[in-house]
């Protein structure tokens, strides 16, 4: 394999990469926050319905039972998948693999591509596995650290 096209399978990687975290690291973002907007908002209309002084405090009572129900599945849900803490992991590689593709371009910049030394490549290459081998040891660490909190079952 020429240099240039070792060159290319790696910024090819990175870049595919890249755009597989910023995808996974968005949908995290989003649930984060749609299940945390939903739990507050939930907890409010709870605390609302159980303040309120009305004709038929049944009808109330029975409705935030209902809301607290969904406050306690939407915390069981964020306590289980853990978005929040997905979405930090993989802003962080996310992060780490746009900088190993700026320093690749200024490497490259300017330079032919065949006076690049194919240690150097190898060393990038070797870069990128280990950015990706940590995301998986700290998927590893988030779902570990899960198994060791007690369930409420």
């Amino acid at each position: 394999m020429s240099m240039e096209s070792k060159l290319k399978y790696l910024l090819q990687e990175i870049n595919e990469n890249t755009s597989f975290f910023e995808k996974r690291k968005d949908k995290h973002k989003k649930r984060a926050y749609w299940l945390k907007l939903l739990s507050i908002i939930a907890s409010s209309i709870v605390t609302l319905l159980l303040g309120l002084k009305a004709v038929n405090l049944t009808l109330f009572s029975n409705i935030a039972l209902f809301f607290a129900a969904l406050v306690t599945i939407f915390n069981g849900i964020e306590g289980f998948f853990n978005h929040r803490a997905l979405w930090y992991k993989d802003t962080n590689t996310l992060i780490r693999l746009k900088q190993l593709k700026r320093e690749i371009e200024f490497l490259i910049s300017g330079e032919q591509e065949d006076s690049i030394s194919i240690t150097l490549l190898t060393q990038y290459k070797d870069m990128l596995q280990e950015i990706l081998m940590e995301d998986v040891r700290s998927w590893s660490s988030i779902h570990e650290h899960q198994k060791d909190e007690p369930s409420d079952g």
